[in-house]
């Protein structure tokens, strides 16, 4: 039985930090201006990449762009650049206006369709001392002509890069930003408590136009788990979720309870004062925790390979996380420590998995337990599910379209083709017995498992009173 699922649902270029000032264990570091190669996705909340309507004129700080039938057509204060093709240093531009009769004469540009389906167009945006602020990137893909913005500053922390993007176009380090870690293209909402290099981030912020603050304490090391909580680590980040923190004394209550999964067998979840091995801690890790009987690293790609223990992996809003076991009794989870900093992060989208944009390494479903409602003997192995799953842990869903789709070619500008048999499963529609709910996902999960390749999902539904439409790919190594 999957409590643990229940109880849930409620950084690479080297750049120097410059620490200093402020009370103990807090430091400052300066950020180094970055440009991006690519416009940002992301997982859980507002996508950085923006879609033009033919005919409708959008205003982006000091540029007009609408598209017509060839193209993109520009118009404004702005200095078209070319293309970056790897993240790089950036250095604002200064902009001379010409003038017309002591009038401004906006810049004026054409951007053909078929130029930007083969390279991308960079625009430098200006402020009123005619300073660049910010580049959006321009260009043509599968979803249509879209635009983003691709700069940012970029902080190195201990064992950790981190880049503040510019998201709200002000050309400074605020509130309205996103972060992203490492050379990864996910981007996600700026949170007060990370990790990285053996440390602990709290009470992170903003410290001014080009600057971050937070406070700084060594995190415990996870000794005989430190491979596996280095992989949990990574896979979070690379699905656009920030890391955990690690907890020595959760880890303590993880073996506790596989020690007494040992002695009584079969136990599951929750643990019995009146049996051998009982323990408080071990119970509270038992009912937060998924639990493998095939040891450490196979525990965690088992879990990201199901349906219903996945969201506890990497879920955004999990903070402290726990981890640990005994022979191949595994627990991986979160939980709660006194003695570390904690956070709300609040998510109002649907969280999608696999992430857009991304590489996931595998194709098949792991089997679990409550049993997946489309296996039998006739259907073989399932494929991994594809979900997106609510904030909520018991949402309604109304109008419901959700298809799968293989695609010929690369990610950017491959061409959608056939469909993928999948079962869909959301609360109300093929379920698991027990379990009508589905803890807040709507998952398709293919009749066979996928090959390597390039995917798209298509997700339409209406849910807490909000209409869904998401769109996205991802590629199976």
């Amino acid at each position: 039985m999957l409590t643990s699922i229940l109880v849930l649902l409620a950084s690479a270029l080297s750049v120097v930090a410059q620490g200093g000032g402020g009370p103990e264990g807090r430091e400052t570091w300066e950020g180094v201006r970055v440009k991006l190669p690519a416009i940002p996705e992301a997982s859980w909340c507002e996508s950085g990449v923006h879609v033009l309507d033919l005919g409708t004129p959008v205003q982006v700080g000091s540029v007009t762009m609408e598209l017509h039938a060839r193209g993109v057509r520009l118009q404004g204060r702005f200095k078209a650049q070319r293309a970056a093709r790897k993240r790089g240093k950036h250095k604002p531009s200064k902009f001379k206006v010409k003038s017309v009769g002591g009038v401004e004469k906006p810049a004026l540009k054409e951007l053909r369709g078929a130029d930007l389906s083969r390279k991308a167009v960079e625009v430098e945006l200006f402020d009123d001392t005619l300073t660049g602020i910010a580049v959006i990137r321009i260009e043509r893909t599968w979803r249509g002509h879209v635009w983003g913005v691709v700069t940012g500053r970029q902080f190195k922390l201990a064992g950790e890069t981190l880049t503040v993007v510019d998201a709200d176009l002000d050309g400074v380090c605020s509130a309205g930003d996103m972060v992203i870690y490492g050379n990864r293209n996910l981007w996600m909402p700026w949170h007060t408590v990370t990790s990285g290099g053996g440390f602990i981030y709290h009470d992170m912020k903003i410290a001014g136009p080009n600057s971050i603050t937070a406070m700084k304490m060594k995190m415990e090391d996870p000794g005989v788990d430190r491979r596996v909580w280095e992989e949990w680590q990574k896979e979070r980040k690379n699905q656009g979720v920030p890391p955990g923190v690690f907890s020595a004394l959760r880890q303590r209550y993880c073996v506790k309870h596989a020690e007494y999964l040992k002695l009584n067998p079969g136990s599951g979840h929750s643990e019995d004062p009146d049996r051998r091995g009982y323990s408080e801690g071990g119970h509270d890790a038992g009912m937060s925790s998924c639990i493998s009987y095939s040891g450490g690293a196979e525990a965690m790609w088992g879990n990201m390979n199901s349906l219903y223990h996945r969201p506890q992996l990497i879920d955004p809003r999990n903070v402290g996380l726990q981890l640990g076991g005994t022979g191949r009794i595994f627990l991986m989870g979160y939980g709660s420590d006194p003695d570390l900093p904690t956070e709300s992060r609040q998510q109002s989208l649907p969280q999608l998995h696999p992430a857009p944009g991304t590489s996931y390494p595998d194709g098949s479903y792991t089997l679990e337990s409550p049993s997946h409602p489309a296996l039998s003997a006739d259907k073989g192995t399932l494929g991994l599910p594809i979900i997106a799953r609510l904030p909520s842990y018991s949402p309604d869903f109304s109008n419901v379209t959700c298809k799968l789709f293989r695609v010929s070619g690369g990610m950017r500008t491959g061409r959608r083709r056939h469909e993928i048999p999948c079962h869909l499963s959301h609360k109300g529609t093929g379920t698991p017995r027990g379990f009508p709910n589905m803890w807040g996902m709507i998952a398709l999960t293919p009749y066979s498992a996928l090959k390597g390749g390039v995917y798209e999902a298509r997700f339409a539904f209406t849910a807490m009173g909000r209409e869904h439409d998401r769109q996205w790919r991802f590629e199976i190594k």
